[in-house]
């Protein structure tokens, strides 16, 4: 069955296999590329990439119009990995609102580095670091949507990802020397 969101995905309403079968194999690659970003192996990410699929197949009947079925899944797949990272770590949020931080504007430039170095590097920050940073950089996620999905201040949020920033331009920059 060849992919086509108008047709495929009101099959999967209807829980028709063929359907399901097609809309993981269409979408796979592209949320397992979300799932690495949240996981410390692939085995992992596997992991989270099929709940992932458990909870788009379990939910598909809410989604109203088709064509918006990827960004729809991608909301999902960010929604587990940020959920298997407080399950599965002891991630701490504090208040850290009253911390001063230029507006996080610092850029640090990643493109003179492979992709799998900046995951390294983005894998070796502690996990509140990391979610924070994924949601912001990758995601492109306010720092008013951060706040409210880990139910921190805004002001936190923004430590948080300068804090980020700081460790993955060290870890990166000493790959370098």
């Amino acid at each position: 069955m060849k992919f086509d969101a108008e047709i495929v995905v009101p099959a999967c309403q209807r829980m028709e296999t063929d359907a399901q079968r097609c809309l993981y194999e269409h979408f796979a690659p592209l949320m397992m590329g979300v799932c690495v970003r949240y996981c410390r192996s692939r085995d992992e990410a596997r992991d989270l990439l099929h709940d992932g699929f458990v909870k788009v197949f379990e939910n598909i009947r809410q989604l109203k119009d088709p064509s918006a079925v990827q960004p729809w899944m991608y909301k999902i797949m960010v929604n587990e990995g940020v959920n298997y990272l407080q399950r599965h770590s002891r991630v701490v949020c504090c208040d850290m609102s009253d911390v001063m931080i230029d507006e996080c504007k610092d850029v640090f430039d990643t493109d003179a580095f492979l992709i799998e170095e900046v995951l390294d590097a983005m894998h070796q920050l502690p996990e509140i670091y990391q979610i924070v940073f994924n949601l912001h950089e990758v995601e492109e996620y306010s720092f008013a949507e951060i706040a409210q999905l880990l139910n921190v201040q805004e002001g936190s949020v923004r430590t948080y990802l300068f804090r980020a920033r700081s460790k993955i331009r060290k870890i990166l920059e000493n790959k370098k020397i």
